[in-house]
């Protein structure tokens, strides 16, 4: 009877130490830049992790932006958890449930001297853009081109910079393709929202040609 519960015990303690080695290697995906600079181990992406496995995308957008604004993450460090976040919501779609819209934080001017039209003299105002800016990157309008149509193997094309709308010479255009031909075009806008934390934050609106 002893020897079983050493035995158990040896067990306890061996599993123990794997979770622990799995913890540190996760954690070490995130580990400090020269300097100090946080990859993604501050609790900005930790919390950015946290919503994107609830569910909470729109949320999880947000502070991504925020977040490398403010400089808690570094820019690559947000890329990467971008993909997470468009992963996730690509299976949630696979499986027939609604993606949660994405929303840019509210516009809340915070100062005098901080403001859009301050830091970011050369961008429109997100809210001030024409109807049809609903979505807020390339891929979010590419997935809802997808769903609309009832095709997966859309294709983007010929990006290119606008020449023309409200974002002529600053904003982008691609056409989108499905089977060699053209089913219609993304064109996005840089533009500029406010949040009450960090300030002007740069976004991006996009919206569908059909």
């Amino acid at each position: 009877m002893k020897i079983q519960q050493v035995l158990m015990c040896g067990v306890i303690l061996i599993a123990c130490a794997h979770e622990s080695i799995r913890e540190d290697a996760a954690a070490g995906a995130y580990a400090p830049e020269e300097g100090g600079r946080i990859k993604g181990g501050s609790s900005a992406a930790f919390r950015i992790k946290a919503l994107i496995g609830s569910g909470q995308y729109a949320e999880a957008e947000a502070l991504i932006a925020e977040s490398i604004a403010s400089g808690l993450l570094t820019r690559a460090a947000g890329e990467e958890l971008g993909k997470k976040l468009w992963k996730a919501n690509d299976e949630r779609e696979d499986k027939g449930r609604d993606s949660e819209p994405r929303r840019p934080p509210p516009y809340v001017k915070k100062s005098e001297e901080e403001t859009c039209s301050s830091r970011f003299p050369h961008l429109e105002m997100c809210a001030a853009l024409p109807d049809g800016y609903s979505y807020h990157s390339e891929q979010q309008a590419l997935n809802a081109m997808k769903k609309e149509l009832n095709q997966k193997n859309l294709s983007l094309h010929g990006a290119a910079v606008a020449t023309r709308g409200p974002c002529a010479d600053v904003g982008t255009h691609v056409n989108v393709r499905m089977d060699g031909k053209r089913v219609g075009s993304i064109v996005c806008c840089p533009c500029c929202v406010g949040n009450a934390d960090v300030g002007p934050v740069e976004w991006t609106k996009c919206r569908i040609v059909w």
